[in-house]
């Protein structure tokens, strides 16, 4: 009985992305999410308490997702920090562009939600942060220059994803090696 309950709430989830995809925060329907799963309307509320209980289910979902991914880029870049960041900043555009569908609840900033849901969505750029932070400390760089670079880098990811989602360029080893030179040379400053 555990395992039916949970793939129901695994199925709310996908559809409450789909939702949040298609008509946002602002207007998301948990009665449309039910009829999408074929569940009662009170469904959703034997897993979550309310309506920005279950988007908040669906933004750490979404962080967990990354944070998959994002473990073994760390792994595998080692203990240089300037390789870290590039390295996951060239893997979350990817991630973004390979998962569109979680971009649009990465971007989410709904007036409705409260600093706490901000936050949670934000958790997701926390360990790039502490790296950016930790370059700056270890290098003496200035905290004007270190909200700068952060600023930067921000860009360029967002940049990159913008542009490959919008199909002006491809995502492809040639775009992201002009994305990782970008990052580099902001590191060379």
């Amino acid at each position: 009985m555990s395992g039916n309950r949970e793939n129901v709430k695994d199925k709310l989830i996908q559809a409450g992305i789909e939702e949040l995809n298609r008509y946002g925060a602002a207007d998301f329907s948990m009665r449309r999410v039910s009829a999408k799963c074929g569940v009662s309307c009170a469904a959703p509320y034997k897993h979550f308490e309310n309506r920005k209980d279950f988007i908040y289910a669906i933004i750490k979902y979404v962080n967990s997702q990354w944070q998959k991914v994002q473990e073994n880029i760390l792994k595998e870049a080692g203990n240089d920090t300037e390789s870290q960041i590039i390295e996951l900043s060239i893997n979350y555009v990817k991630f973004l562009v390979e998962n569109p569908n979680l971009r649009t609840i990465l971007m989410l900033k709904e007036g409705e939600f409260d600093n706490t849901y901000h936050k949670k969505d934000g958790e997701m750029e926390s360990v790039s942060q502490r790296l950016i932070d930790k370059f700056c400390d270890d290098n003496n760089i200035p905290a004007e220059l270190r909200t700068s670079r952060t600023f930067i880098i921000r860009s360029l990811i967002f940049g990159a994803v913008m542009v490959f989602g919008n199909g002006e360029a491809e995502c492809n080893d040639e775009t992201l090696e002009l994305l990782r030179s970008a990052l580099k040379k902001e590191f060379s400053r």
